[in-house]
């Protein structure tokens, strides 16, 4: 393993007052002249450049996932751990099967993840002790993983084409197919009765579905038709949030958009050019005191990352992410250690050379 960097940028991040946008004005852009405090570099290494995934299990552990190699079919599975201090490499039980392509954690005894797909991903979990693999399931291509507990696990993909969906769920005893009424890219839960889901139907059309304890249906009333894709849900007790990428219709530099529901009803904003585009398939993090985190990149086609909060009364605050000896970090995954503040992120990192990095702010 790689040394940890500890590096800081200093200076001070931009507040935005808004009543749910973010304003397309110079004040916005200026934040961008500022550095952003708390950021430091925890980890580099060259298997984190693609698709990398971040798990945060308690306030000093957290996994790290992706894959060593130089194409999908030879990669082999990697994964790390930190225990508050340092990050050490973790062999994982499985031979060259391709890169993780979904983690997901209820308990720091309970880690899972699933290999990128092909053939048959495979299925580990973490007991606390060690990594064994639990299933392989059948031939797809792996888009998420939600895992409640030790006996209740998802594992969502596609077969064929993006609009043919497959469903595998684990009850502790063995994974069986269910049926979903869509193509599920991204999920989040708020409990084991209580999943949220967006993904593709028939004809490309942008679906969200919910699942309550038995099984899955498609969420329609009172969902604005927006122009877009689904990028990302999240589900909490204060409500379900979607990012939505721009149609290219809308031609370039649309800027993202936001779909929410607060148990009432929905409500779909505009976000404005400064916010760019979220990171894809990264999906909006909880701040414990009733506001969210976001990731997302400076503009549109630049690879420059932005971390974007959004208190529970409603205000913006624009974080640039800058980090000593690195132009650009191109971040594809947040977490929150639960119980702090302090977030992870990961990604690939441009500086001297080009590598995959952990970095952290708080």
């Amino acid at each position: 393993m790689r040394a940890k960097i500890g590096l800081a940028a200093a200076g001070s991040a931009l507040s935005l007052t808004a009543c749910g946008t973010l304003p397309a004005s110079s004040s916005a852009a200026s934040s961008d002249t500022a550095s952003a405090r708390g950021w430091r570099v925890l980890k580099t290494a060259s298997w984190l450049a693609v698709d990398p995934e971040v798990v945060a299990t308690g306030p000093n552990e957290a996994w790290a996932f992706g894959g060593r190699g130089r194409t999908d079919r030879t990669r082999w599975p990697s994964a790390a751990r930190w225990d508050g201090k340092k990050w050490r490499d973790v062999a994982l039980p499985l031979g060259r099967e391709g890169a993780i392509a979904a983690a997901s954690a209820s308990a720091r005894t309970n880690v899972w993840a699933v290999t990128r797909g092909g053939k048959s991903p495979a299925v580990v979990r973490w007991n606390g002790r060690k990594w064994q693999v639990t299933g392989r399931l059948g031939s797809m291509t792996i888009t998420d993983m939600v895992a409640l507990g030790p006996k209740d696990v998802w594992v969502f993909g596609t077969a064929r084409s993006p609009q043919s969906g497959v469903t595998w769920h684990y009850n502790g005893r063995g994974w069986r197919r269910v049926p979903t009424p869509f193509a599920v890219f991204q999920a989040g839960a708020r409990s084991a009765t209580d999943i949220w889901a967006v993904g593709m139907g028939r004809g490309g059309r942008q679906m969200v579905g919910r699942y309550d304890g038995r099984r899955w249906r498609t969420v329609e009333s009172g969902v604005p038709r927006v122009r877009g894709t689904f990028n990302s849900v999240t589900a909490t007790p204060n409500g379900v949030w979607i990012t939505v990428d721009p149609a290219l219709a809308e031609g370039p530099g649309a800027g993202a958009s936001l779909l929410s529901f607060d148990g009432r009803k929905w409500r779909f904003q505009k976000m404005g050019k400064t916010v760019g585009y979220w990171a894809e398939n990264s999906a909006p993090v909880p701040d414990g005191k009733g506001g969210m985190w976001f990731l997302g990149t400076t503009e549109p086609g630049v690879l420059k990352a932005r971390l974007v909060h959004r208190s529970a009364s409603g205000k913006w605050t624009i974080h640039p992410v800058r980090v000593k000896g690195y132009d650009e970090l191109e971040l594809g995954t947040l977490a929150r250690l639960p119980g702090t503040s302090q977030l992870l992120a990961a990604g690939r990192a441009y500086g001297r050379a080009e590598t995959g990095a952990i970095v952290s702010y708080r």
